[in-house]
């Protein structure tokens, strides 16, 4: 009896210790648990508040980004023209209406000359280019430019453009002021271009302003009639406007670019001309040299294919031989409309028919020159004297005034002294 009490009291005791160590091991897991969960959550809460911040950091689908400054370049500001202004003529003919007029229309060719630069070139003035254009004589303008660009001590620049190129209108007025302003901009904007050769300047300025399109057939002809041909790519010719011209459009077909803006980058990174040009065409400067001087007399070339003919015929004038001449240059003009010596053909034909007597037939040419093709004559102020020529002896006095007075304004010292006699007896 007693026995079996022992082993039921064994039995209890062996329960009691069995249950506490089953309550101690799911106590035991329990506390892993939660610390695990605990831990979770922590890793959990530091993860959403991670996610939260990055979200904080992104802009909004319904608000605009905000916007980045970049420092390494000036803010572009909007293209304005309410600091370009042009100054009044004030040389000997500024009382000459034609003259008033060639002024009045500089003035209002800003807005044009500024939208064609812009959609060009991508360059454009704002409030910060101060810029006044001045009409002045050629003779007063650097040999062979249409137009100087001057840089004044307070930063504002000066155009000094030919009085004979806007009256005579021998080149558009917009695309003249254009290229003006484009030179004005390109020398304030990058601190290498000035340091660059003046025919260059001019060839680039020229090219993205559209000038050079209008510019190369006259100064051909001027080459014609002065016999000076010379090309070279690094320093100034005889006839640098030509020059500078046909050396951008070679860097332009030779930089793996399209356009006289794709040059523009280098400035900013070269300093001396030479290694600009070696940059810009990854050849070396004997290559430039050579390759241009090439390029140059073809192109050159491919306007001149009938200069001997045209020539020839003119030629015979020296011999006083107008009668037979007259058919030749009638031919001339009627076989080649579109040669560049149409234009001179027009004005010898003027004058052949001044020089037999056929006055009224010299001035519908003369006129038709003047009006029509004044983009393609060299000869405007001796067209402008003839004319005035032929009114005068016609009797008519008032019409042959003004001519005389454009003629004034030509280059023949010879025609000029003779329009000023003329014009002092037609005034008393």
């Amino acid at each position: 009896m007693k026995k079996g009490a022992l082993l039921i009291f064994l039995f209890l005791v062996f329960l009691l210790l069995f249950g506490k160590v089953i309550i101690h091991l799911k106590n035991s897991e329990k506390h892993k648990i939660e610390k695990t969960i605990k831990i979770s959550d922590k890793t959990s809460v530091q993860t959403i508040n991670s996610v939260e911040k990055e979200k904080e950091k992104e802009p909004s689908q319904n608000t605009p980004p905000i916007p980045v400054e970049n420092t390494s370049e000036k803010k572009k500001l909007p293209l304005s023209i309410e600091r370009i202004s042009v100054l009044p003529y004030e040389g000997k003919s500024a009382d000459f209406i034609p003259v008033i007029k060639a002024n009045s229309s500089v003035e209002t060719s800003i807005t044009t000359a500024v939208k064609i630069l812009e959609e060009r070139s991508s360059l454009f003035p704002t409030k910060e280019d101060e810029i006044e254009i001045k009409l002045t004589e050629s003779k007063n303008i650097s040999k062979g430019y249409p137009y100087d660009v001057v840089e004044n001590s307070d930063g504002s620049f000066t155009i000094y453009l030919s009085l004979q190129k806007v009256l005579y209108n021998s080149i558009p007025v917009f695309e003249l002021v254009a290229s003006g302003i484009a030179e004005s901009l390109l020398t304030k904007n990058n601190k290498n271009f000035i340091k660059f050769p003046r025919f260059f300047r001019f060839g680039i300025s020229a090219s993205l302003s559209g000038l050079n399109k209008y510019i190369e057939k006259q100064e051909i002809l001027e080459i014609e009639r002065d016999g000076s041909l010379s090309f070279s790519a690094s320093s100034e010719t005889s006839h640098p406007i030509l020059n500078g011209i046909y050396l951008v459009d070679f860097l332009v077909e030779n930089c793996g670019g399209g356009s006289p803006k794709d040059l523009l980058p280098y400035f900013v990174e070269e300093t001396d001309f030479i290694k600009f040009l070696e940059k810009s065409t990854k050849f070396s400067f004997g290559e430039i040299e050579q390759d241009y001087i090439k390029y140059s007399k073809n192109r050159y070339s491919s306007f001149t294919k009938l200069t001997p003919h045209f020539l020839s015929i003119v030629a015979q004038l020296r011999n006083l031989k107008e009668e037979e001449t007259l058919p030749l240059l009638q031919e001339f003009l009627r076989t080649n409309p579109t040669d560049i010596h149409y234009g001179e053909g027009l004005y010898y034909l003027g004058y052949i028919n001044y020089r037999i007597g056929n006055y009224s037939e010299a001035e519908k040419i003369l006129n038709d020159l003047l009006i029509n093709h004044s983009y393609e004559t060299v000869s405007h102020g001796k067209a402008h004297f003839f004319l005035g020529r032929c009114y005068q002896l016609r009797g008519y006095s008032s019409l042959a005034l003004p001519e005389y007075r454009y003629a004034l304004l030509g280059e023949n010292e010879l025609l000029i002294k003779v329009a000023e006699k003329n014009i002092e007896e037609m005034s008393k």
